[in-house]
């Protein structure tokens, strides 16, 4: 389905108070120890840590060439505090078609396209978007620019909209006044 709400003016609103409170969020998230834990097939016994040298853990430690797990996270809550929902990107790269890379998508940029012949669980067509100058845009349906994902690869990660079971409910959306 279709966003609720419009994600590029909420992405917007990234001033002042909501800076403070969105940015104290991704600060804490981005500072955040983690473990890759394995899963025990006894319910009685715990859950293994990975060590660092096995591929899960390197690929969390290292998800891309330009951003580390700190970066991922922050940016996962950044847009998860402004628009409801964060789009973790993890394309299949690797080896027999494993994920390498992940990548946060900007939220405001990623327009959902419905199930088709070519793309049978759906697709996000992500656009630039320039905000100055003779060549500003805004993502739009009508719009021919921009790359098609298919929505398997992506992760949706959101806050639970109290009506659409499909979309996530920001913040800013929830305290507005009427």
């Amino acid at each position: 389905g279709q966003w609720s709400a419009n994600l590029l003016e909420l992405t917007r609103h990234l001033t002042s108070g909501v800076f403070l409170a969105v940015n104290t969020l991704c600060n804490q998230a981005a500072s955040a120890e983690m473990d890759i834990m394995e899963k025990t097939p006894d319910p009685d016994e715990d859950d293994v840590k990975l060590s660092h040298d096995q591929p899960a853990s390197e690929f969390f430690r290292n998800p891309n060439d330009d951003d580390d797990w700190s970066d991922i996270a922050y940016s996962l809550m950044q847009q998860i505090g402004l628009t409801g929902i964060a789009l973790l990107w993890v394309p299949p790269t690797g080896e027999g078609g494993a994920p390498s890379e992940m990548y946060v998508l900007p939220t405001a940029s990623a327009l959902p396209w419905p199930p088709s012949p070519i793309y049978p669980h759906g697709s996000y067509l992500i656009q630039p978007y320039y905000p100055y100058g003779p060549f500003s845009t805004i993502p739009s349906y009508q719009s021919a620019a921009g790359a098609r994902i298919p929505a398997e690869q992506i992760v949706r990660i959101k806050n639970q909209h109290p009506i659409l079971r499909y979309d996530g409910y920001a913040v800013l959306t929830a305290i507005a006044r009427q």
